[in-house]
């Protein structure tokens, strides 16, 4: 019974050590928490998300450097936790890349359409078949949306963004505070 206590106990180690491992000061680190008020006011908002590097744990605070800002946010505030693993492949530049080239094609393709389209109609796929004007510009702006998506993707493919790994915070607490005989102490929970 006794070796099992003790397996439990590292086991429940384990969390801490990789999460305090993740956090040295001057990590990068995002944090997500609502709005922070000066104590009188209470702030109604939705979650914000913090982005800088990591100075201290301090007493019931996380402390951080934020665009030249020092920001502590209270620990009962931080509901995601996440420090960056370096830069690489974004998903959301790819995806900003890919809707900034289908407006812009399609503005090329209507353009291009327009330009070179004659007046009687453009051929369409049948050589005998002519259409009119409209359905040229039509199928300009989809080889344009369709062409440009993919450059687009492709361009914002090719910028790098932050990557993001957790910090399992449920499973870790730390409290700091005044003990019975008046000093104070420190003190640290796992959740199971």
């Amino acid at each position: 019974m006794r070796h099992a206590t003790i397996l439990v106990a590292i086991l429940a180690f384990v969390p801490l050590v990789s999460a305090a491992a993740q956090l040295r000061p001057g990590t990068r680190v995002r944090v997500t928490h609502p709005p922070i008020c000066l104590p009188p006011t209470y702030c109604v908002g939705p979650r914000q998300k913090s982005v800088g590097t990591f100075l201290a744990w301090k007493a019931d605070s996380l402390v951080m450097e934020s665009n030249g800002d020092t920001l502590a946010v209270p620990q009962d505030f931080v509901t995601k936790l996440e420090v960056s693993t370096g830069r690489g492949y974004s998903k959301a530049h790819a995806i900003a890349g890919m809707i900034g080239g289908m407006f812009v094609g399609s503005l090329i393709g209507i353009a291009i359409a327009d330009v070179t389209a004659p007046e009687e109609g453009c051929s369409s796929l049948d050589v005998t078949a002519k259409r009119d004007k409209g359905n040229c510009l039509a199928n300009g702006f989809l080889v344009g949306f369709l062409g440009g998506s993919l450059v687009g993707w492709g361009i914002g493919a090719l910028i790098p963004g932050d990557r993001w790994a957790d910090v399992p915070l449920d499973r870790l607490r730390v409290s700091f505070g005044p003990q019975r005989d008046g000093r104070f102490g420190l003190g640290l929970s796992v959740r199971f």
